[in-house]
């Protein structure tokens, strides 16, 4: 459980995944309730009619959303998120009390979904940022599996009761109420403010800015891996949650308040999902479960066509959860690793927009295969989904890693570098890994001016001066760097650093420090501020080695 402790003692995250939970509850509380509505509005085809058309809309948001969510500040765009769904959920309640049509109510379905889109993406950019070391990453994103899957429990649980007791309306109240915690939990953070766009992005249209996402998933064969079984993870979700209400009515004669139970049966398995990602994260074989996750999941799915039974399905589908949830749980993780912070939102918001799309066409596709295939059949086909990608995917999978093994102190200490912290955190933990530790005494000369530069350094303890043609410029301590000059500029050494205290350093060579700047934009524009800031001003002009 130390990955858990590790997550509680950072109060950014704790308050985050309360949010979650809070908002989670809301949600699939609404899904559930707007899927019993639909339901007796004109059975099967009416719940993948008002599937369809939330998500739609949702789509089309998305990547406009995922482009808010990296130029403001991602709590302030949470907040309007769940604001902006409970006052879309209080508007659906009163058109159901007051017996509105059933347009009315799907039209202010896809307005609430087009501000979900806003939260996932906002929160998975935002993770990163309070996380301070991937060990808090990985705990971070196993306890969002599992206060999703908790919200969800809940959820299922109270909008199955809640419709049989007191109606649909009292039901979306319940709803309504989640939204409000949620939106008081992530006032609560603290302020991210979004750094200033750079000169080149500052003068794009926005249809080049809601693009980058696309291109950078477009641009990285392992981010489309990921990306894709995200979006299949998805189209297998959205098509149970059309053919569970089929079993329990149809199949298993469980009646309404059977669909609840069958997805807190679901919402039990992801909750105990949570305690096994943290056994394989701790291991280092996250990555390689999720092909044997996805073959578990779909093989579960095809077991409860095959008994429809109502003890078996409900064991089945703790089953199901628990395999889903690690899913759930690793792929936003390893995306996160993958993509750098300033376009991070909008690599998710295409992510959400593929999964919009999935969840629409798994409504319409479970629905015709109902009518197609019967209940039972249905369920086969769609058990067949998880699998199939698994298997293809298997082995170009295998070659993605979990991260976890980078020391943390070169890794905080890395991180904590202007020029280095809009890195992607898998880049950051790679050169942290390659990082070779230096140790020198009082008085040493660690580099002289006029030398040829081949190193970058970073102070983890001591103190060293920093002499320019014999004249003092400044005195650097622990969490400062130097060296970078000569490798930006291809140039001889700039100035003479000497060591005033015992020095312990963090070296870099020259090629993993050019190949990690040189990969990203806003890097490669930190590190050349930093470097004219400290040129002479004799210095020669720079070389265009890196980004400029």
């Amino acid at each position: 459980m130390e990955l858990i402790r590790t997550a509680a003692r950072n109060r950014a995250i704790a308050l985050l995944e309360c949010g979650v939970a809070a908002a989670s509850l809301g949600t699939w509380s609404f899904s559930i309730v707007l899927t019993i509505y639909a339901y007796r509005e004109g059975g099967a085809n009416a719940v993948g009619l008002a599937l369809m058309a939330r998500m739609l809309p949702a789509a089309l948001a998305a990547p406009f959303t995922g482009l808010l969510a990296d130029r403001w500040p991602r709590r302030t765009v949470i907040v309007i998120s769940t604001a902006a769904r409970a006052l879309a959920l209080l508007a659906i309640a009163a058109c159901v009390q007051s017996g509105a049509p059933f347009v009315a109510v799907i039209a202010l379905g896809g307005i609430f979904t087009i501000f979900e889109t806003l939260h996932r993406p906002s929160m998975a950019a935002l993770l990163p940022h309070h996380a301070r070391t991937p060990a808090e990453l990985a705990a971070g994103n196993v306890l969002w599996t599992t206060a999703d899957y908790a919200g969800f429990l809940a959820g299922s649980l109270l909008a199955g009761t809640l419709v049989g007791l007191a109606g649909l309306p009292a039901a979306l109240l319940v709803c309504v109420a989640a939204f409000v915690v949620a939106s008081a939990t992530t006032f609560a953070l603290p302020a991210d403010m979004r750094p200033p766009a750079l000169p080149d992005h500052a003068v794009r249209g926005v249809a080049s800015q809601l693009l980058e996402g696309v291109r950078t998933i477009a641009a990285h064969g392992e981010l489309q891996l990921v990306t894709g079984l995200s979006t299949v993870a998805i189209l297998t979700e959205g098509m149970l949650d059309v053919l569970l209400v089929v079993a329990a009515i149809e199949l298993l004669d469980m009646g309404d308040s059977g669909v609840g139970w069958l997805n807190a049966a679901w919402g039990v398995g992801g909750l105990a999902s949570g305690a096994l990602a943290v056994v394989l994260i701790g291991r280092g074989r996250l990555v390689s479960s999720l092909v044997f996750a996805a073959v578990v999941a779909g093989g579960c799915i095809a077991l409860v066509g095959l008994f429809a039974q109502p003890a078996a399905t409900l064991a089945l589908l703790v089953a199901f959860g628990l395999s889903y949830g690690l899913l759930e749980g690793a792929l936003p993780m390893l995306t996160q690793r993958l993509v750098a912070d300033d376009v991070l939102a909008r690599v998710f918001a295409v992510r959400e927009a593929l999964s919009v799309l999935a969840f629409a066409l798994a409504a319409v596709l479970a629905a015709g295969l109902v009518s197609l295939l019967g209940g039972r059949g249905a369920l086969f086909a769609a058990a067949a989904v998880l699998p199939v990608a698994g298997v293809v995917l298997r082995r170009r999978l295998g070659r993605l890693h979990a991260g976890l093994k980078a020391p943390e102190e070169p890794f905080l200490l890395l991180r904590a570098l202007p020029m280095f912290a809009p890195l992607p955190v898998a880049t950051i933990e790679n050169l942290a890994l390659r990082v070779e530790i230096e140790h020198h005494d009082s008085g040493t000369t660690v580099i002289a001016q006029g030398d040829v530069g081949d190193r970058f350094y970073v102070i983890a303890e001591g103190e060293v001066e920093v002499h320019e043609d014999g004249v003092l410029r400044r005195v650097e301590r622990r969490g400062e760097c130097f060296g970078e000059i000569a490798l930006l500029r291809d140039v001889a050494r700039t100035a003479t650093v000497t060591a005033t205290t015992p020095l312990r350093l963090l070296s870099l060579r020259r090629d993993d420090f050019l190949a990690a700047i040189g990969a990203h934009l806003r890097s490669a524009h930190e590190a050349q501020t930093i470097a004219a800031e400290r040129l002479p001003v004799t210095a020669p002009p720079p070389h265009q080695t890196v980004g400029s």
